[in-house]
């Protein structure tokens, strides 16, 4: 588990505001966002980059389905982005990895399907999920809204670019608003081509 002195000063805090949250957040996610997020910092940068993270956290043992400080995670993209691994990229696997460990979620699903799936899971997987107004999404559109997380803004841009991916549909991602520059929660708009 990270300490409050290894998140003493966060790279991507978008403010003084958005840092002092994040190093005393104390929600938490299941253990495989936190996986997911070592497993991307390799494959994006190198398994001596995730070596050094571990080490750095600790050597953690994360079980899938137990939950897991969400500050190990804020540690783990706050160190890709002092390597200069682009977040975004990591959320870019997220949806594509989780559809080839559970196929059979996605079968017969639409886009819009995969964005209730998105929904369903970052409330269900964190204890910091719930945002309001929920998902917004009609046929070629989808807002997604994101409230008081520790995680990157580009990572969700990321996650939703990846979403897109998993249906080969070609569109547009990105955050028109932001919690920590003064609004009510972070705002993704995407649109794509049905």
């Amino acid at each position: 588990m990270v300490t409050q002195r290894s998140l003493e000063s966060v790279s991507y805090a978008k403010n003084p505001a958005h840092e002092a949250f994040i190093r005393t957040f104390k929600g938490q996610c299941k253990g495989r966002y936190a996986v997911a997020f070592l497993v991307g910092a390799g494959l994006t940068a190198g398994a001596e980059l995730r070596a050094k993270i571990e080490g750095e956290l600790g050597h953690p043992k994360y079980g899938l389905d137990d939950w897991c400080d969400a500050r190990d995670c804020a540690f783990i993209f706050d160190r890709c982005i002092r390597a200069g691994v682009s977040v975004e990229r990591i959320g870019e696997l997220v949806l594509p990895a989780y559809k080839r460990a559970h196929p059979k979620v996605f079968e017969g699903k639409t886009v819009l399907n995969a964005f209730e799936i998105l929904e369903a899971a970052y409330r269900a997987d964190t204890s910091y999920g719930g945002v309001s107004p929920g998902l917004v999404a009609t046929a070629g559109r989808a807002t997604v809204y994101r409230k008081d997380s520790p995680l990157p803004c580009d990572y969700f841009v990321g996650v939703i670019k990846g979403l897109l991916s998993v249906f080969g549909v070609r569109g547009t991602v990105r955050e028109t608003d932001c919690q920590w520059e003064g609004a009510p929660a972070c705002t993704y708009l995407t649109t794509w081509t049905a």
